[in-house]
């Protein structure tokens, strides 16, 4: 990835590493469905995602949030 910016490899890998880690922390709780997390760097210049989730994963995220994990 020689081709990105610092900025844009550390957005790359931050969205990577969130994406695995809300998959495995939503499989843990049971739910399948799938979330995507795509890299940006802001207009500030800092590294970035955008999360996208269908309403049963979010659903499921507030309960968890509710619930205090």
């Amino acid at each position: 990835m020689s081709y990105l910016s610092e900025s844009d490899q550390q957005a790359v890998t931050l969205a990577s590493e969130l994406q695995r880690s809300m998959q495995e922390w939503l499989h843990s709780r049971g739910v399948h469905n799938t979330c995507s997390v795509s890299p940006y760097v802001d207009s500030g210049g800092q590294p970035a995602v955008l999360i996208k989730m269908n309403s049963h994963v979010a659903h499921a995220m507030l309960a968890s949030f509710r619930q205090g994990g």
